[in-house]
């Protein structure tokens, strides 16, 4: 799946919100869990994203990133994405 280049905020009907960077130079994500939602290895930290492999409103997003433990690759899978924001375009 291919997202336009920019910075984007994504709510989770968990309350989590996750901050994507989409560059040239760059694709990862961070995840800031909601007091709700139960903690993720590496919240509040940068991961390198492979691949954004859905992103949608009224879905559950799903990423392919850099390994968290043994293996090749992680996939996160968050709760159904409520809200996706533009945060900018124009610094890639």
């Amino acid at each position: 799946m291919t997202i336009k280049k920019g910075v984007y905020l994504i709510k989770t009907l968990s309350g989590s919100v996750y901050k994507l960077v989409n560059t040239d130079n760059q694709k990862w994500l961070e995840r800031v869990p909601s007091q709700e939602s139960s903690s993720l290895r590496r919240d509040n930290e940068r991961i390198i994203v492979y691949e954004f492999l859905n992103l949608a409103v009224g879905k559950p997003a799903l990423f392919a990133i850099e390994p968290l433990g043994l293996g090749n690759v992680t996939l996160r899978e968050t709760t159904t994405v409520l809200e996706m924001i533009v945060v900018d375009q124009a610094e890639c």
